[in-house]
């Protein structure tokens, strides 16, 4: 440099003035971001701007003043991936690094104005680059809830705390001066009384007005919903969850149906470990465009409603598997013989409803009886079947109709399949899936049955099943009223009707044997002729052990408990349709049992043999047991009748329903 002024040597540039002084000035220089394995240039406008991608992979990967990290430790297709979209946005900025930050520093306000996270996989041992887009199908979405995780947290913003106007300031490259770009949304100022709440971001790397908008509306859209955010505990299906990856949230208990989450920090644990905390937050990007209110305020529908009384409602005696979820193996065991427990689940198919109080009229301080509130329950999910159902240990069913509350229908969940009674089938959901929901047939102490076509199938978890705790005696009719809840309220006690169910002792019953076959055919034709003498046997099972991992029909022997005994139940059909049964005999733990009709006799005229197994244990009998409907090749000729008629088929259904069913058990009226 001299007097005169001073050259920018490679640079291919000289600056001078012709007096021995120089004035202030100013220049303007551009280069592209270095060493990217793709193009770091976007033009916008005429000019020549920086991909955010390539400033980021320079940024991490320069030996002289980055933070030198190996090329080869960066998710190149990561990075490519997002260059191409922010090409495909015009997503360019222009930013000067002054060293007055750290280089960490200045990688955050870049991933800040893109919107995007950056996090080492630890499965790949690679920095991966995510931009924060709505770039998914929320169905395909792996999906998190009571089934797997465990909510540690919950919270949504209410609408006093949320912003209802953005100023973003950029950089106007024809004078390099900031300007201000605004937008708000009038319908939160409305909510909030006509009073602007306002935050400023600094987008100094936007170089056109354009995108300084698009960025604004970006954060106003995030700033002016009411986002949830959570803390969740997840089991290790969620082992390659990595920040900036979205999940599917259902939460019955807070009206959540499979809402997009975005993943901010994952803690894997410790080695060993087996869960792993996600913090989330609702995902703007995959919310009805509806929720975000234009300039004019006319787009913005409440979701709120008044609350209703509910469309479907029932109180029933507990299966011993749902009370050991909710109370304990230990407790479950533990409940007096002589009492039961009842469980109360509803369901309404608009979208408001957020679950239902619990109340039950009982003695006040003066005796008179008087409603009192029970507990909160979220809504359970309900559907009806859109095809007949089979009898088979696993069903896939692709969709169903009539849906209300399906976000409940997730894998792990029970489905309850037919009438809200003693004849009902539980199933287990295994997976959802783009295919559809595949179930694990008669599950628990029922059998797998035929369906037609509408039959209501129920969605059930713990959150949807409510319960005053209470042990009733058995034989005990317990009478509630379910007061559905809202955004606005809780339905009046008085516009609720009364819900019964009879305790009948479910929980304390031995559970039905499994793999019942005859002659080793899992499902017999009624319609091929059998031969007897015929073999038919079957697998035991355990309530008390059943109570984590659930049995498949057809699994193998399960040892039962103490003192349980198997009953083989034989009864006849004939042409005209009249059952009898002809023969009960207790077999003790035995697991199979030659039928023959020589020894035991049916009625004259039978053409049809129904042969199936029951469990005993001090007194109780299994709550459903399976039976078949053979054709038999010789039908008996003149026999003594020995048994009680039945009045027809009809009444078992031919779909495995109990022939002799327990004094003990009175089904309550379907609602359905």
């Amino acid at each position: 440099m001299n007097s005169r002024g001073f050259n920018l040597g490679h640079l291919g540039a000289e600056i001078g003035h012709n007096t021995a002084v120089i004035k202030p000035f100013w220049i303007k220089v551009r280069r592209r971001p270095k060493g990217a394995p793709f193009d770091t240039v976007i033009p916008v406008n005429g000019m020549q701007l920086a991909n955010p991608s390539g400033m980021i992979w320079e940024c991490l990967t320069d030996t002289q003043w980055g933070m030198g990290t190996a090329a080869a430790l960066l998710d190149a297709s990561s990075f490519t991936q997002a260059a191409t979209t922010l090409h495909n946005e015009g997503f360019g900025l222009a930013a000067l690094w002054h060293r007055q930050e750290t280089i960490e520093e200045f990688v955050g306000v870049i991933l800040e104005h893109i919107e995007a996270s950056l996090a080492l996989d630890p499965f790949t041992g690679l920095l991966r680059l995510k931009l924060i887009r709505g770039d998914y199908d929320v169905e395909t979405l792996p999906v998190f809830g009571p089934h797997n995780a465990t909510l540690v947290s919950f919270e949504r913003k209410s609408w006093g705390e949320t912003i209802n106007e953005i100023n973003v300031s950029w950089t106007n490259p024809a004078n390099e001066q900031t300007e201000v770009v605004t937008v708000h949304d009038t319908a939160i100022i409305g909510l909030q009384g006509g009073h602007i709440v306002s935050e400023t971001r600094d987008y100094f790397a936007v170089r056109t007005a354009d995108l300084a908008l698009r960025l604004a509306t970006r954060d106003l859209q995030v700033a002016a919903s009411s986002l949830a955010s959570c803390e969740l505990r997840v089991n290790r299906s969620a082992w390659r969850v990595l920040p900036g990856d979205v999940i599917a949230l259902s939460w019955p208990e807070y009206s959540i149906e499979k809402i997009p989450m975005r993943v901010g920090h994952v803690d894997y644990g410790r080695p060993g470990d087996s869960e792993i905390t996600l913090t989330l937050v609702e995902d703007v990007f995959g919310m009805p465009q509806q929720s975000y209110v234009s300039s004019d305020g006319t787009a913005w529908v409440n979701p709120a409603i008044e609350p209703l009384p509910l469309a479907h409602q029932h109180v029933v005696s507990a299966p011993y598997f749902a009370l050991a979820q909710a109370i304990g193996d230990t407790a479950a065991a533990n409940v007096d013989p002589d009492s039961d427990i009842e469980l109360a689940f509803g369901t309404h198919p608009a979208s408001g409803v957020q679950g239902f109080e619990m109340a039950e009229r009982l003695p006040d301080v003066n005796g008179d009886l008087e409603w009192a509130g029970r507990g909160s329950v979220g809504p359970a999910g309900r559907a009806l079947l859109p095809a007949a159902l089979p009898r088979e240990t696993v069903s896939l069913v692709p969709g169903f109709d009539d849906a209300a509350q399906i976000g409940n229908a997730v894998p792990g969940a029970l489905a309850w399949i037919g009438p809200v009674d003693a004849t009902g089938e539980l199933a287990v959901i295994r997976s959802v899936d783009g295919s559809g929901y595949t179930l694990t047939r008669g599950v628990l102490d029922t059998v797998p049955k035929e369906w037609p076509r509408g039959t209501p199938v129920w969605f059930l978890h713990g959150g949807t099943l409510g319960s005053t705790g209470d042990e009733r005696l058995v034989g005990e009719t317990v009478t509630l009223r379910l007061l559905t809840r809202t955004a606005l309220g809780v339905l009046e006690v008085d516009q609720a009707a009364n819900v019964s169910g009879l305790m009948a002792g479910r929980l304390h019953r031995p559970y039905r044997p499994g793999r019942v076959r005859v002659n080793d055919v899992l499902w017999p034709s009624d319609t091929a002729e059998t031969t007897v003498p015929a073999t038919l046997s079957w697998a035991g099972r355990n309530r008390l052990e059943e109570t984590t991992l659930v049995n498949r029909w057809d699994d193998g022997h399960v040892t039962p408990e103490d003192g349980t005994i198997f009953e083989v139940v034989l009864s006849s059909e004939t042409s005209s349709g009249t059952v009898t049964q002809f023969h009960v005999e207790d077999v003790g733990t035995a697991t199979s049992y030659q039928i023959d009709l020589a020894e035991t006799p049916p009625p004259a005229g039978t053409v049809y043999l129904h042969a199936g197994v029951r469990a005993k244990r001090d007194g109780l009998t299994s709550w459903q047991h399976v039976s078949h409907r053979l054709r038999l090749i010789n039908p008996p000729g003149n026999v003594q009748v020995m048994g009680l008629a039945l009045n027809s088929p009809a009444d078992l259904g031919g779909y495995g329903l109990d022939l002799n069913p327990p004094s003990d058990i009175t089904a309550s009226p379907s609602e359905e």
